[in-house]
């Protein structure tokens, strides 16, 4: 695992989790990424963790899944390095199942901020859970927003048109604060 840094803003870290909740979206490679061997993830989260300068202010957390299924122990190293080395964002991403969570997570860092995204993909609800099968089942922009100012979209899978890239777009600019727009490879595409 390496550190990756983003000389604007952030400090970006990839870390290890448990498999995902969900381990049903079409397009999803994480399971490449994630493990069941409880001592492989906490000896390598915590070598990453402990290479954490805090020299933006700013954590972004990855993993092969959501920050929930992070270790324990990893969340608990984790915490202690975010409060020693001064940072008082944390960004991270979780599955909608986890949603009513979130606020548990952010009292946990203790920090000025914890934004929890969610990987949204798209709002078309019917793309999204026909084909993507996201397990959020349908649900409005509205009351994602409720529960999170952040989001992941993801454009490029078949069946996905300019107007509805469009119209996500719209939508995630006027409703959320953070939102990251992925490209998906052509392999992981799956076929409406």
């Amino acid at each position: 695992m390496k550190r990756y840094f983003n000389e604007r803003t952030r400090e970006f870290i990839l870390l290890i989790s448990y498999p995902c909740i969900n381990k049903k979206c079409a397009f999803c490679a994480l399971h490449l990424d994630n493990s069941c061997n409880t001592r492989l993830m906490l000896k390598t989260n915590r070598e990453v963790v402990s290479k954490i300068t805090g020299k933006y202010g700013i954590l972004e957390v990855y993993n092969s899944g959501s920050i929930f299924e992070l270790p324990v122990a990893t969340l608990f190293e984790l915490q202690d390095k975010i409060r020693k080395a001064s940072i008082n964002k944390v960004i991270a991403e979780a599955h909608w199942f986890y949603r009513r969570r979130f606020e548990e997570m952010k009292k946990f860092f203790g920090i000025e901020e914890t934004v929890i995204k969610v990987g949204v993909e798209t709002f078309n609800n019917n793309l999204r859970e026909k084909y993507m099968k996201k397990g959020m089942g349908r649900v409005s922009p509205e009351e994602i927003r409720s529960f999170t100012n952040g989001i992941n979209l993801l454009v490029g899978f078949r069946g996905q048109t300019k107007e509805m890239i469009e119209n996500d777009m719209e939508i995630a600019c006027r409703l959320f604060d953070y939102i990251d727009v992925n490209i998906l490879d052509e392999k992981y595409v799956p076929n409406p």
